[in-house]
Parts: C-alpha cells; structure tokens; sequence
C-alpha cells in the first residue's frame, strides 16, 4: 500500500496523522494564512458560525450538563406514594414524555401526524372487521 509522506513543501498542506495534532495545528494554521488571507477568515468564519449553530440547536455545554444534570436530580427523586399505582408512577415520567417535551415543535407535528394515521389506521381495521361480520360467507348461504 502507497504511504503517504509529508514534505517540507509550501503548496502541500501540512499532514495530520492522528498523532501530531498539537504539531500541525500552528503549521496548518500559518498554510492558510500563506496561501490567502481570505481562506484563513473562512476559516474561521466557517467554527464561528458552527458554535452559533450548535448552541441554538444543542444549547452550550454548560446548558447541556445542567439539563442532564436536573434530569438525574429528578429521577433519583422519583419515588412512589403509598395510594399510588405503577402505572400512576411511571406513566408521568415515562421516556416518551420528556422526549417529547424536548422534541421540536416540527418534530411533534410529525409525530402527530403518525398519531393520527394510526388512529384512522385502526378505524379502517375496525370497519373492516364490522364488514366482514355483516357480509355472509358463501359457505354459510345459498345463492340461487
């Protein structure tokens, strides 16, 4: 198999091997900022824009650890009162419930949707079903 090496060339972009991160970094960095300013600013436009876009869609690491942080507060607290059912218990605090609490609001007009489809999915079971009890077989009858 073909190794590839890396050269002490200016038009090659430094290589990264998986082991020399903290090498080609400052190399990588000095590369671009060689070959064109603009591509550097891109650069750094382009992380810019991407920590915008993971802290509206995911929140920071700050928010995300807090958040994990009061969901495991909250089910080691959970305990069961003496009048109360399992299904009491569980129900509330089901994984389906807080997915959806989290979900998009597109998200949950998806799954409304299915929902819906598969309410009328088992309406049309039902109806089948009552036709078919209504509509004699032909074993049962004669027919002229």
């Amino acid at each position: 198999m073909y190794m590839i090496e890396e050269d002490e060339s200016n038009t090659r972009p430094p290589l990264l091997d998986g082991t020399n991160f903290a090498d080609w970094k400052p190399r990588m960095t000095a590369f671009l900022k060689s070959m064109d300013i603009k591509a550097w600013k891109a650069v750094i436009f382009a992380k810019e824009v991407w920590k915008k876009l993971e802290a509206l869609h995911e929140g920071t690491s700050k928010v995300k650890t807090s958040r994990l942080q009061l969901l495991s507060s909250k089910f080691e607290s959970l305990r069961m009162m003496e009048d109360e059912s399992i299904d009491g218990l569980l129900i509330p605090h089901s994984l389906a419930s807080r997915i959806l609490s989290i979900l998009s609001a597109e998200s949950r007009a998806l799954i409304s949707s299915i929902n819906t489809l598969t309410e009328r999915r088992s309406e049309v079971d039902a109806l089948s079903c009552q036709l078919k009890a209504l509509i004699p077989s032909s074993s049962s009858h004669k027919f002229f």
